[in-house]
């Protein structure tokens, strides 16, 4: 008989119900994921602040879009809708509201990925890796 194993448990800063829906307890392909947004999000950042800089709105606009489904995956859909909007800002060239938006994101995503770190540290450790 297999041992019983302890279903991992997802911080709840982050939206466990989304996380639990899309996952559906494949922990493997979570790690992968959050290993994946990790291994991007600086160099993606980068793209975004340096078209920010350059008052670059279609830029803007692309590397929104591009960004925007990344944050769901783990479990940050509020970032998500907040990249909808930066988009949105982008589309019509309303750069202070982006410039506002923008100011927002970099501040929860400071926030933020440490959480998603030591989540993805969690995640290996509960598969013994």
């Amino acid at each position: 008989m297999q041992p019983q194993v302890k279903p991992f448990a997802f911080s709840n800063q982050l939206d466990v119900g989304f996380l639990k829906e899309v996952y559906d307890g494949d922990m493997e392909y979570a790690a992968d994921i959050f290993e994946i947004f990790l291994d991007t999000i600086d160099e993606e950042r980068e793209n975004l602040k340096a078209s920010l800089e350059g008052e670059d709105c279609q830029e803007i606009r692309a590397c929104a879009h591009k960004m925007k489904p990344t944050f769901s995956m783990v479990g940050l859909t509020d970032l998500t809708e907040q990249f909808k909007t930066l988009e949105t800002a982008a589309r019509y060239n309303k750069l202070d509201r982006v410039k506002e938006i923008y100011k927002a994101i970099r501040n929860e995503l400071t926030e933020k990925v440490p959480l998603l770190i030591d989540q993805q540290k969690q995640l290996l450790a509960h598969l013994g890796k």
